[in-house]
């Protein structure tokens, strides 16, 4: 079976400056010396199409980034991702770039972005709000005035609309009440994530227990453990899964 998402070798920096307010010396000589930090680490991974799986790790592991190079959020320095199909990130950092743009605006934006037309994208945006059952009160609700439930329920509900096949998820599905993570997994296994893939950060056992059957471990920036989900999980209980 074919790959729906792949990593090769990739490598992911960021460049870390001295704040001049803590570095009087650096500041009276020019100076703009910096580091960089590692949050990728010649990783390599593959996700087959229909494959639902757990992204475990502490903090600073590389987790978010992951989900953010998977989603095309962000260029690696070295290696490359590949993915079989349209990939939509649902992270805790935001969904859209204007946070004073509603529900329903945001997700016109998206649709655009995806390269659909006004009137597509607007047909689009009420799929959205449908799937992610957001009244006329939330769709007019400015992004940045939303619960993490609405946001949840956005953002799923935009990945519907677009018909994204490889979906991410970080630390979100906490927040999704017991009908509406029925929807998810529904359309999960019939949807297009179901010949695509699923990646989701989650500590929750009975959330991974529900919606994943295999699990990747990431310890800073690299893989370290992989497998079917039970085994994994088994081995890391109490430290990245609760």
């Amino acid at each position: 079976m074919s790959a729906a998402l792949s990593f090769d070798h990739v490598r992911v920096e960021f460049p870390v400056f001295f704040a001049p307010e803590r570095s009087l010396k650096r500041n009276l000589l020019g100076s703009s010396d910096g580091y960089r930090i590692t949050a990728l680490d010649d990783l390599s991974l593959s996700l087959k199409r229909g494959s639902r799986t757990a992204l475990l790790g502490g903090n600073a592991s590389g987790k978010t980034t992951l989900l953010r190079a998977a989603a095309g959020l962000l260029q690696p320095n070295a290696g490359t991702v590949t993915r079989q199909g349209r990939a939509f990130a649902v992270l805790n950092v935001g969904l859209g770039v204007d946070p004073d743009l509603s529900a329903y605006n945001t997700a016109i934006g998206h649709g655009l972005l995806a390269g659909h037309d006004l009137k597509e994208s607007r047909r689009r945006a009420e799929t959205a709000m449908e799937f992610g059952e957001l009244d006329d009160k939330a769709a007019d609700t400015p992004l940045k005035l939303l619960g993490p439930g609405q946001r949840l329920r956005l953002g799923a509900g935009i990945a519907a609309a677009l018909e994204a096949e490889i979906l991410l998820f970080d630390e979100v599905l906490e927040h999704a009440g017991p009908e509406f993570l029925d929807r998810l997994a529904k359309h999960f296994r019939s949807g297009p994530p179901s010949h695509g893939a699923v990646l989701l950060v989650e500590r929750a056992a009975t959330l991974l227990a529900r919606f994943c059957d295999q699990a990747l471990v990431l310890e800073q920036g690299k893989l370290v453990d992989a497998g079917e989900l039970s085994s994994v999980v088994q081995r890391h209980a109490g430290r990245y899964v609760i």
